[in-house]
């Protein structure tokens, strides 16, 4: 809604420019990415380090083509980000240590 002031001829959008602000700060970072305080966003070096492995290696298992079970990772242009402590993160973990996320019949 917006308020007009026939005295002084002005227009105030004061609450039409704050909604579209709200709507592009939603737009510029959706919730289901940095919802959880818990995720880091970290680099191919830093994951490296973390897994204790070469950056060659995060880099070659980012892609479908070099394995059957790639990294979750999140590409921002030309540049690749992981999110440590997401759940995606967490269920690929998961799968290369051999546990089982899913619950057998009957228990």
């Amino acid at each position: 809604m917006t308020a007009v002031s026939l005295v002084q001829g002005s227009v105030d959008f004061s609450s039409e420019q704050s909604d579209s602000q709200s709507y592009l700060a939603k737009a510029r970072f959706p919730r289901q990415i940095f919802d959880n305080n818990s995720v880091e966003i970290l680099t191919a070096d830093e994951l490296a380090a973390r897994l204790k492995v070469k950056i060659s290696w995060v880099i070659d298992h980012c892609s479908r083509a070099k394995t059957r079970d790639p990294l979750p990772v999140l590409r921002i242009g030309k540049h690749r980000r992981f999110r440590w402590g997401s759940r995606e993160m967490d269920e690929w973990l998961d799968r290369q240590a051999g546990v089982s996320t899913k619950r057998k019949a009957g228990q």
